[in-house]
């Protein structure tokens, strides 16, 4: 995390001070949801909220969208869920308006976690929006968001009482993560631990 906060400010900070303007929300966006991963949840919510009124104002869609499910996410870090539901639903109406498939899987999967960790949480839903964010990045090869993807569904089965397929999941999701080098949590022996953690960070690349 240290080397990636270190990379990422200097690129943002040499797209601002020569004016190159079209990467800085992309910057932004990635940096943003970094110091967020970080615990940095203010500063990472400030900077994607930026992010997000910048591509708006350069009606730069794509931008808009992705930054906006990035900021959903890391206000879910911050155990912000006020207006999240609506805010999932615009991002998913944004991206399929403009056939962003894999925006579109963000934003599947940030509903799926308000809807498993919100104040009201409705477990069908919260599966619903988890298999479809699951069936899109088995179609088109999102292999960091299909490991998120099947953790939160992991999750999700476990508080249905239906262990043994979340372990199933949950153990996909581990191997996957390993196969890229990505960082993973060790499952202890017949027990889900929590790993949305693990994969957080690469899908933001």
């Amino acid at each position: 995390m240290p080397a990636a906060l270190r990379y990422l400010e200097h690129g943002f900070e040499v797209c601002r001070s020569s004016q190159v303007n079209f990467l800085v929300p992309i910057l932004s966006t990635s940096l943003g949801y970094t110091y967020a991963l970080a615990g940095r949840t203010a500063e990472g919510i400030a900077l994607l909220t930026k992010a997000v009124g910048f591509s708006r104002a350069s009606k730069f869609s794509y931008g808009e969208a992705w930054s906006s499910a990035y900021l959903g996410f890391a206000k879910l870090l911050d155990n912000n869920y006020d207006g999240m539901l609506d805010h999932g639903r615009s991002v998913l109406e944004l991206a399929r308006k403009h056939m962003y498939r894999a925006i579109e899987v963000d934003a599947l999967h940030l509903l799926g976690d308000v809807y498993r960790k919100g104040p009201a949480p409705a477990q069908d839903e919260a599966e619903r929006h988890y298999l479809r964010a699951r069936e899109m990045c088995l179609e088109l090869g999102l292999r960091p968001e299909l490991a998120r993807c099947e953790i939160g569904l992991g999750q999700t089965l476990v508080k249905s009482g239906r262990r043994v397929e979340a372990e199933r999941l949950i153990d996909s999701a581990v191997q996957l993560c390993r196969s890229m080098g990505m960082v993973e949590t060790a499952i202890q022996p017949g027990r889900v631990v929590h790993l949305n953690s693990s994969c957080s960070g690469a899908a933001v690349s």
